[in-house]
Order: structure tokens, then sequence, then C-alpha cells
């Protein structure tokens, strides 16, 4: 296989990868579904549901309560590594840069697919609002599909230094982080509902 045909499969199937593992993920019926009634300035886990403490979901739901610690770790290694970057771009990469650069990529892709898991256990507690735990899903398992893609990018792009791979590298990183924004605001919905930010919006702004 060349050169040409292996990167068109891997870029192709990482982003095939990424787009329908949150489509997948987001449509899930399967797991148990989160509940439609609750609304989003309400919504919050249920501590008194039965079926929480019933296999064997059980040590899925526990593993679902780590998921609002494990979030901030992509959030802040996936933004950090993009200013590195930036900064490597206009001043010059270094070997420290080169070294923080894969502490930041191999931390934040692995928590960033961690975390999107733990956020689906999470969901299946229910309590949730279903419209907006289906889009926080979706863009949270696309994050992890991007850094996982960039990850991988980077590691073809050091090993082969074929600019295609670092193209690809680059455009999986800005894109994740470009899918965190709405990844991070479906996620404050559910946790602060939808009025959090224009509650005390000024009459001026309104």
């Amino acid at each position: 296989m060349n050169l040409n045909s292996a990167f068109t499969r891997i870029v192709g199937l990482l982003l095939i990868c990424s787009l329908f593992c949150g489509a997948a993920f987001a449509q899930d019926t399967n797991a148990p579904a989160a509940t439609p009634t609750a609304t989003p300035a309400t919504a919050q886990v249920s501590t008194d549901n039965p079926t929480v403490a019933a296999e064997p979901y059980q040590w899925f739901y526990f593993l679902g309560r780590f998921h609002p610690i494990l979030l901030h770790f992509p959030i802040g290694l996936i933004v950090i590594l993009l200013i590195v970057e930036v900064v490597g771009v206009i001043r010059g990469s270094t070997g420290e840069m080169a070294a923080a650069r894969w502490v930041l990529l191999t931390f934040g892709a692995l928590s960033a697919v961690v975390a999107a898991f733990f956020g689906w256990f999470l969901s299946w507690t229910g309590g949730y609002d279903a419209d907006i735990v289906w889009w926080h899903r979706l863009t949270g398992f696309i994050v992890a599909g991007l850094a996982s893609a960039a990850l991988i990018a980077r590691f073809l792009y050091d090993r082969r230094n074929d600019d295609r791979f670092g193209w690809a590298y680059g455009l999986s990183l800005v894109a994740c982080a470009g899918v965190l924004v709405p990844a991070g605001h479906y996620g404050a919905e559910l946790t602060h509902g939808t009025t959090y930010l224009t509650r005390y919006l000024p009459e001026e702004l309104a």
C-alpha cells in the first residue's frame, strides 16, 4: 500500500469513526434512557431511582459519577496544546515544546475518550433533559474522536515526516478545540439550566 492510499484511508476512517461514534452513542437505545420529563433548569441525577442500585449497570452508574471530574482534563489539555502549537508556529518549535506536545496530546486524547464514555454512563441514571443529553453526548464523542485522530496523525507525521499528516494533525486539533465549545455549552445547560447565562442579562443587551 503506497503512502497516498494509506493517508487517504487513515484520515477518512478517523473522520467517519468520530462522526458515527457520536451518532451511534447519541442514539443508543440499549442503555437506560434519560428521563425526558426533566427540565434543564432542574435537571439533576435522580437519587431515589431504584434502577441505579440494580445490576448489571451499577458499576457503570458508579463510574459515570466521575464524569464531572474527568471532563475538565481534555478541555484544559487540548486548549493548552492548541496554544502551544500556535506559539510554536509563531516563534518556532523547540525540544521542550515537542515533549510538552506529546504529554498534552496523549493525556488529552485519552481523557477525552474516558470522559465521553463516563458521561454516557452518567446519562443512564436519568433525570436529565433528553434533547440536551443527545447533543452533549454527540459532541462529546466527536471531541473524543477528533482528539484520537490528532494523536494518530501526529504520531504518523513524526514517524514519516509527511506534511499531509501534519495538516491532518493541525486540522483535527483545531476542529477538536472548536467542537469543545458546543460540547461544554450543552454540558453546562444540563447542570445549570438553559437560562443560566441570560438570567441576569441587562435590558440594554436583551
